[in-house]
């Protein structure tokens, strides 16, 4: 395989001031302060791979959850199968009125 290996994950910024997800969810820019777009290295999404085994997680959100636990972060989630872990888990519209 040629190229590049990194996957982003998270947030990229469109065109009129959009945020939105990899899955294509809109969010105002400016009601999200502090929303910020990680790109995983395949070393990383092997460590997931890992995780995704124990924790029962799917590949995707295996590395949310990687990211999210490297950075001592938060999930923004609406998924409860990550209540099973143990990086805490919050629902959009608490943070994005």
């Amino acid at each position: 395989m040629m190229g590049k290996t990194e996957n982003q994950i998270g947030f990229s910024i469109e065109k009129k001031w959009t945020l939105r997800t990899t899955h294509g969810f809109p969010i105002r820019h400016h009601k999200t302060k502090g929303i910020k777009r990680f790109d995983t290295n395949t070393l990383e999404e092997l460590e997931a791979i890992k995780l995704s085994t124990k924790l029962n997680l799917d590949c995707d959100d295996a590395i949310q959850y990687y990211i999210c636990k490297a950075h001592n972060f938060k999930i923004v989630s609406f998924d409860k199968h990550f209540d099973s872990t143990d990086v805490e888990r919050i629902e959009p519209k608490s943070i994005f009125p």
